[in-house]
């Protein structure tokens, strides 16, 4: 049993959230964008969601990376650095 497993499956499930959220936002700014009237203070306000999604996503993936790492032994995380860790 790889011990990243679990850690991997709850961090998939959250991103995978927050990817669906961020759509969803990609999909208010198209539509802002778009609209007979453009407002420009709602699509600040949307814009400003999009970046701290983004920066979200990224602290939520390396907290990710952090766990992982602390779950594996010393020479397990050397062999995930040299083979990468799409095949492990």
């Amino acid at each position: 049993d790889c011990p990243v497993t679990p850690i991997s499956e709850a961090a998939a499930k959250e991103l995978d959230a927050m990817s669906a959220s961020f759509q969803q936002g990609q999909q208010q700014l198209h539509d802002s964008l778009t609209a007979a009237d453009f407002d420009r203070a709602g699509f600040a306000r949307i814009q400003a969601g999009q970046a701290k999604a983004i920066g979200a996503s990224a602290t939520r993936y390396m907290q990710f990376l952090g766990d992982a790492a602390a779950a594996l032994t010393p020479e397990q995380r050397q062999m995930f650095s040299r083979k990468g860790h799409a095949e492990q």
